[in-house]
């Protein structure tokens, strides 16, 4: 009589299935028992390192690849995953580095690694490098549809919007579901006036995505370029729902509420989106100042001016506007001085020049509202200079 033995799998193999099925403490507790069985295991190293990388513990594993490819220097998968997080945490030149050495390695990874060389190439300005290396990747992998789109983004951004067009009709033949030139291909169309098929693109993905709240967000922007607010504002809405937390999209509603002269909403998002952090302050601080001004309360709007100018002093447009709120309720110093501001950042600004004619003119100071209504109507508006010669107030 036989009796079966049933033998437990090898815990760098355990491993390996609680990574797969997404339990990654599990995994690391059995890459840990792997490598107390054998130190000097560098595939468990390796994995290991791969399901810190998982959890957002960079460090931890740029220690196990490195301790991977201390025990096989050759390993050529250890070092195109330790140059992926180099990449993600912008260690340029290390990533660098790692994919031209794992490109040198093996094989198998050479495609993916020219393409995530490319990227960095691209994070650093090297554009012609980044442009050689996705094409490489597309040369050893024809069917690599992420260098594809990534070559295309390239193309967009160097204005090469033919060339960027055709890459992400092959990055769709390709892969007919994949987001990455379906979400790029949407914005570049919108961005070359050709909003059809923009929107082709994004209803696409939210057939396809019902709950891809940047496929809405997208959308959106384009129906905002189309000047249609109300679907626009509700494409917004839709991606709000779906992603409560994001600045961008409550940053994006407040401005298309603010076209819409619809400024006590417009205001509530636009402080949403400060709350959330938002990317360009200044545009939610400036949109903020302008929807309190559309409102009549000036002295709010020029609080929230003067934020946009605190974060960016470079910006005509914010003392423009947070001059004529102080000429609102007759201050006329500041208004005098925000309205110079803005005429120095931008010297051909004709209604700077005009409004400040006009604070000239009521403060009693006819010399100078005339030296101002004179440059305004050499920019192309005489409505100043006419104004001063029907009340006989203009000076030569």
């Amino acid at each position: 009589m036989f009796v079966g033995v049933l033998f437990a799998a090898p815990p760098a193999e355990r491993g390996k299935a609680a990574f797969d099925r997404g339990d990654y403490q599990e995994a690391i507790a059995l890459f840990n028992r792997a490598i107390e069985l054998n130190a000097k295991n560098a595939e468990a190293y390796k994995n290991r390192g791969l399901t810190y990388e998982k959890i957002g513990k960079n460090e931890e594993a740029i220690k196990d690849y490195t301790k991977a490819i201390e025990l096989n220097p050759r390993f050529g998968n250890a070092y195109y995953n330790r140059g992926n997080v180099y990449s993600h945490i912008s260690k340029n030149e290390e990533a660098l580095k790692d994919y031209t050495r794992a490109i040198e390695l093996d094989p198998r990874f050479a495609a993916d690694a020219y393409n995530n060389r490319g990227l960095v190439y691209e994070k650093i300005d090297k554009n012609e490098e980044a442009l050689k290396d996705y094409a490489k990747a597309i040369e050893l992998y024809p069917k690599h549809a992420t260098a594809y789109c990534n070559r295309a983004d390239l193309y967009a951004k160097l204005k090469k919007e033919g060339e960027a067009l055709k890459d992400y009709a092959k990055a769709i033949e390709i892969a007919p579901r994949y987001v990455c030139p379906r979400i790029s291909r949407g914005r570049l169309h919108r961005s070359l006036g050709d909003y059809q098929k923009s929107l082709e693109d994004f209803n696409y993905l939210i057939k396809i995505a019902p709950n891809y709240y940047n496929a809405y967000y997208g959308r959106g922007l384009t129906y905002r370029a189309m000047k249609e607010y109300q679907k626009a504002i509700d494409d917004f809405s839709l991606a709000i729902k779906l992603d409560e937390n994001n600045a961008a999209y409550y940053h994006e509603r407040g401005y298309t509420l603010h076209f819409a002269d619809r400024h006590k909403e417009a205001i509530g998002d636009l402080l949403k989106a400060i709350e959330l952090g938002a990317n360009d302050k200044y545009n939610a601080y400036y949109y903020t100042g302008a929807s309190y001004a559309k409102l009549s309360d000036y002295k709010t709007a020029i609080v929230y001016y003067s934020k946009a100018i605190e974060l960016d002093d470079t910006k005509a447009d914010a003392y423009f506007n947070r001059g004529f709120a102080y000429w609102t309720f007759d201050d006329f110093p500041n208004a005098i001085a925000d309205f110079s501001r803005s005429i120095k950042l931008d010297p051909t600004r004709t209604n700077a020049y005009i409004n400040r004619s006009g604070v000239y003119y009521q403060s009693g100071d006819l010399k100078n509202a005339s030296i101002d209504a004179r440059k305004a109507c050499e920019l192309g508006s005489c409505q100043a200079l006419e104004h001063l010669k029907k009340r006989g107030a203009y000076q030569e």
